[in-house]
């Protein structure tokens, strides 16, 4: 379901969803740079953020397509376009770009968060539960998670695995 609707948004940027393999190293780690924005796109991506700060959100997404079409692989354009489907009000819209930015930044667990309680928001709690099971893995002691995810587990009839968290709860007040 959201796997479509992914690739729809990427169909109406005319782009395709798949990613190209990167070799693997000779196991040594590299830090990642901050922005993996290609250089030439830095001066497209400060114009559709100029043109959002003067009231232009259509100018804007514009500007955030076309980084998109080029660097598909990037969080920066899906970020201004997640805060100008905010201030447009697109719930639904944002949290599409949303997920999208979730999936760019794995380990980010504030993203999965805020993709998880938007989902809630809209009614989708399989989403909502998948979400949260993502920050889990992030911070897996968090109980104030742990306690959201069971009583959603409890709320789709899935009481096992509501149960199996509570017990899981219980371990860590051991």
């Amino acid at each position: 379901n959201m796997s479509q609707q992914v690739q729809e948004f990427f169909s109406e940027l005319d782009i395709s969803c798949t990613r190209q393999r990167r070799r693997v190293s000779t196991g040594l780690k590299v830090p990642r740079r901050k922005s993996m924005l290609p250089a030439h796109l830095h001066s497209v991506m400060g114009g559709a953020n100029l043109r959002l700060a003067r009231g232009d959100p259509p100018g804007a997404i514009q500007l955030c397509r076309e980084v998109i079409r080029q660097a598909p692989h990037v969080a920066e354009p899906y970020l201004t376009l997640a805060t100008i489907y905010e201030d447009l009000g697109d719930r639904q819209r944002l949290l599409q770009i949303l997920l999208i930015v979730a999936h760019l930044k794995r380990s980010d667990y504030d993203v999965w968060i805020k993709v998880g309680e938007l989902a809630l928001e809209l009614g989708d709690k399989p989403l909502a539960v998948q979400c949260f099971n993502k920050a889990s893995r992030l911070e897996p002691g968090n109980p104030g998670l742990m306690l959201r995810r069971a009583g959603l587990y409890c709320e789709l009839q899935q009481s096992r695995k509501g149960l199996d968290i509570y017990l899981q709860m219980l371990e860590l007040l051991n």
